[in-house]
C-alpha cells in the first residue's frame, strides 16, 4: 500500500473520512431520536367465555405508523411482524418443558425466598411509587364488558344493583351485564396505551440518581 506523498491529497482523504464519520453519527443520532421520541402504540383485545372454556387474546405492537406491527395470539400461540405491508415473520412458537435442572433451580430459589421476601417488603412503598410514574407515564386507556350470573338470581340481581348504584355504566370503564338463566361469566375487552422510551428512560436515570431507589435495587438483588 502506498503513502499519498501529496500533502493535498492527504487531507482530502482525512477530511473525506471525517465527512464520512459525522454523517454516520449523526444517522446514529438521528436513529435513537426516532426510536426513542416516536411512541409504540401497544394494544390488547381479548375475551374468555367459561361456558366453553376458550381463552382468545391478541397483543398488537404497531410503531411509526403502523409502518412496523407484531402481533402475538394467544389462543393459537403465534407471533407475526410486517414491516411495511410485507409479512417478515409469521412463525408457531413452542411450549418448553420444564427439565431437571430447571427444577433444582427453583427448589434453591425457595429455599432463599425469606431473606428476599423481607428486602421486597421493605421496598414495596418505592415500587409502589416508581409502579404510578411508570402507568402515568403510559396513560392507558381500557374498556371491559363482563356477563356475569350466579345459579341463584338473586345474587345476580344484588350484584347488578350494586353496579348500577355506583353509576358503573357511566363512569368505568367497564360494563356488566346480568344473565338470570343461570351460572354464566363472559369476559371481552382491550387495552391500549402508548409507550415512550424517551420518558420510560428518563424515569429509570431519576430513579438511580436517588438513593431511595438505588436502595430498592440494593433490596431487590438481596445485596
Amino acid at each position: 500500500m502506498t503513502v499519498p506523498s501529496d500533502p493535498g491529497t492527504v487531507i482530502f482523504i482525512l477530511k473525506t473520512l471525517l465527512y464520512a464519520a459525522l454523517i454516520l453519527v449523526t444517522l446514529l443520532v438521528i436513529i435513537i431520536a426516532i426510536i426513542l421520541l416516536i411512541p409504540f402504540t401497544a394494544l390488547f383485545q381479548g375475551s374468555y367465555e367459561r361456558k366453553n372454556n376458550e381463552l382468545q387474546g391478541r397483543f398488537i405492537i404497531t410503531w411509526l405508523w403502523g409502518i412496523l406491527r407484531t402481533a402475538y395470539s394467544i389462543d393459537r400461540t403465534t407471533l407475526s411482524v410486517n414491516l411495511a405491508g410485507l409479512n417478515v415473520v409469521n412463525r408457531t412458537l413452542e411450549t418448553k418443558t420444564s427439565t431437571a435442572k430447571h427444577a433444582k433451580a427453583k427448589t434453591e430459589e425457595k429455599k432463599e425466598k425469606p431473606k428476599k421476601s423481607r428486602n421486597i417488603i421493605g421496598s414495596i412503598p418505592e415500587m409502589l411509587r416508581l409502579l404510578g410514574k411508570f402507568y402515568r407515564s403510559l396513560a392507558p386507556r381500557m374498556r371491559l364488558h363482563c356477563t356475569i350470573g350466579f345459579n341463584d338470581p338473586y345474587n345476580t340481581g344484588s350484584l347488578a344493583a350494586a353496579y348500577y348504584s355506583i353509576g358503573g355504566w357511566r363512569n368505568l370503564p367497564v360494563t356488566l351485564t346480568p344473565d338470570f338463566t343461570g351460572s354464566a361469566l363472559s369476559v371481552r375487552g382491550w387495552f391500549r396505551t402508548r409507550i415512550w422510551l424517551a420518558h420510560m428512560l428518563g424515569i429509570i436515570i431519576t430513579e438511580l440518581l436517588r438513593p431511595q431507589g438505588r436502595q430498592m435495587i440494593k433490596n431487590l438483588r438481596g445485596r
